[in-house]
């Protein structure tokens, strides 16, 4: 009789090691018994049914959990709001690529832009939040990297299919600081770096220390999706 290719004697021993906890009751003693049972044995116990002395069973890798993968995958948790300084200037998408700080009234206010925070990973702690800030309806990220060796603000263009998720690069990603009733945004990749303002109008959002009179200090107000 042959199982698998194999020739196999006409008794058969299966061991406990290879049935584990599957109950097969007891093995028929007939061959045609044993031919009848053989389907259901493969199904419980697979090509490991029969094993010909020196009939060795290569054993099955599996690749390592992959975490990362496994955050980057996660949902993303996102709220849209306004930032607006604490001397009430509005943010206001420029040119194509820049952000800057004005007053607004009236009809005008519509001209403030929304951003999607999205909540991602990084070094969280009692005071301090993992953010993402996304244009609503854009393929643009505040982004901080270093130019002429200092830290820069700058809108980043990215592909929708891939953002946001839940580990963002670390220029993407900004330490949302609450005191009170301000909010203030700290760099993760330039620490001591905060989202900023100037204290004359119309001037770009960019990326100051905690020195000087640059306003770091923000109002948030969350809107509707």
């Amino acid at each position: 009789m042959k199982t698998n290719g194999h020739e196999i004697p006409y008794t058969l021993e299966v061991k406990e090691e290879v049935l584990g906890d599957t109950n097969l009751g007891v093995l028929p003693s007939s061959v045609q018994d044993l031919v009848a049972k053989e389907a259901e044995l493969d199904e419980a116990i697979g090509t490991r049914l029969c094993r010909p002395p020196g009939w060795s069973v290569e054993p099955i890798l599996c690749d390592p959990w992959d975490d990362e993968a496994f955050v980057c995958d996660a949902a993303v948790r996102s709220l849209n709001c306004r930032l607006r300084d604490i001397q009430q200037k509005y943010l206001v998408l420029s040119d194509p690529c820049e952000l800057k700080a004005l007053h607004l009234n009236g009809p005008n206010l519509n001209q403030q832009v929304v951003f999607s925070m999205s909540f991602v990973q990084g070094a969280e702690s009692n005071n301090k939040t993992p953010v993402a800030l996304g244009l609503k309806g854009k393929n643009l990220y505040l982004s901080c990297v270093k130019k002429e060796d200092k830290p820069t603000l700058q809108l980043e263009s990215v592909d929708p299919r891939h953002y946001p998720k839940k580990k963002m690069e670390p220029r993407f990603v900004f330490n949302k600081i609450e005191i009170k009733d301000k909010v203030e945004f700290e760099s993760a990749e330039f620490p001591n770096w905060y989202i900023s303002t100037s204290q004359a109008e119309h001037m770009p959002v960019f990326l100051g220390n905690s020195g000087g009179q640059d306003i770091m200090d923000f109002t948030m107000e969350f809107v509707s999706s």
